[in-house]
């Protein structure tokens, strides 16, 4: 991929040490913008700008600029890094103000050396990021932000952003393979191995056995239900959803534990079980749907809040062993 020479030029006349006016002269193989008062030497240091990949559902999220170069076509969201930041930060900073979406930079992409336009960056760092919460709008110096799928991309503002993607696409031809089905169901017994191999992926060691027994015992109650998420026919998580009335409070819904297989993630499955849970607390005539997180689970914090649920308290959990 071809990119025109680096142009750091820049015009100094003063020293910003001393004020004396800068003079041009020969130092360390070429001319350099000095100052004969104080010896100060200018050394302009390249323009980097940070971007981020993010990917949902087999679909990568670009902005529409609304600022020349390039007014009106697509790109990643990025921008400059400003003094003293660091890179990954300067990322996710510009995705939250192009976007509203809070993300987490999980690796370095890429990285890019070359000017594109005079206003350009002379190095653009790409991240690979995932979603935190918030919420997708378009905001700051972009007037449209959406997930586009590989195949079908709008018109791209920079050959960077092109190649990007292309390389993307080029080494995550599966991860871009659309599921050819997912469906939410009730839990059934022949789901205990799959259920316990979930459990032990949180942490929550339990066996076939220990699952079927469980199985058995919530489908005595009927406010009381066990749903799985399958994705071409295998299961890739479950959520446990329960309803009751308390002396202080109306009958309501709780959600008891949700767990989406590690290599399923960002998928939207969490998000699907989540919704039957709250139609089936709905069905059940409940005023409200709760769930408690472990306070050390802070991306299930962000999961929550960015499908709209409300942090209203927190508390300490005592047990004893009967």
């Amino acid at each position: 991929m071809f990119y025109p020479p680096m142009s750091l030029a820049a015009e100094i006349n003063y020293c910003p040490r001393c004020g004396n006016a800068i003079s041009h002269q020969t130092r360390f193989g070429k001319v350099r913008p000095i100052c004969p008062q104080c010896g100060w030497i200018y050394f302009p240091d390249p323009k980097v700008a940070a971007a981020v990949l993010v990917e949902q559902n087999g679909r990568v999220l670009l902005v529409r600029r609304v600022n020349q170069p390039q007014r009106g076509k697509w790109t990643l969201p990025a921008g400059f890094v400003d003094a003293g930041e660091d890179p990954a930060r300067a990322a996710e900073r510009e995705c939250l103000e192009e976007t509203g979406l809070n993300v987490r930079v999980t690796s370095v992409m890429d990285v890019i050396a070359g000017l594109e336009h005079p206003r350009g960056a002379n190095f653009l760092i790409v991240y690979r990021a995932e979603i935190l919460g918030g919420q997708l709008a378009a905001r700051d110096d972009v007037d449209a932000a959406e997930f586009f799928p590989l195949d079908n991309l709008p018109p791209l503002a920079f050959e960077a952003t092109q190649h990007v993607l292309e390389t993307f696409k080029r080494s995550n031809v599966q991860t871009f393979k659309p599921a050819t089905a997912m469906n939410i169901r009730p839990a059934a017994e022949s789901d205990a191995v799959a259920i316990a191999d979930l459990c032990n992926q949180l942490g929550y060691l339990s066996t076939p056995e220990d699952i079927a027994r469980r199985l058995y015992q919530i489908g005595q109650f009927e406010h009381n239900a066990l749903f799985v998420a399958e994705m071409d026919g295998r299961v890739a998580g479950w959520i446990h959803v329960i309803a009751f009335s308390l002396p202080e409070m109306d009958l309501h819904a709780e959600i008891g534990g949700l767990v989406v297989d590690e290599a399923q993630r960002s998928l939207g499955l969490g998000r699907l079980l989540v919704a039957r849970a709250e139609a089936w607390a709905r069905e059940h005539e409940c005023s409200e749907i709760r769930v408690r997180c472990n306070v050390i689970r802070t991306r299930a914090h962000n999961f929550y809040e960015c499908i709209g649920y409300e942090n209203i308290k927190s508390q300490h959990t005592f047990r004893k062993q009967l």
